[in-house]
């Protein structure tokens, strides 16, 4: 799964150290919620992708054309 941050471009490496172990930290847990809510027995593995750092309040810009969204919205 691809993810971006939002934050000060100049901290790039430093916020995608932090999203990739708290991202890293998870992932048991959401593989066992996958299971758990698809009734698998096997879930295949998780991983995630740092696409980059966008500014603060900048629209994120769509590479594949795709409309985009909020993956929980309320």
């Amino acid at each position: 799964m691809a993810f971006a941050l939002e934050g000060q471009l100049g901290r790039e490496a430093e916020l995608r150290r932090g999203a990739t172990a708290s991202l890293a930290g998870v992932t048991r847990f959401l593989r066992a919620r996958l299971a758990q809510q698809l009734q698998l027995k096997r879930v295949p593995a998780l991983s995630f992708t740092f696409v980059g750092v966008t500014e603060p309040g900048r629209q994120a810009v769509e590479t594949d054309g795709a409309s985009g969204g909020d993956l929980c919205p309320e």
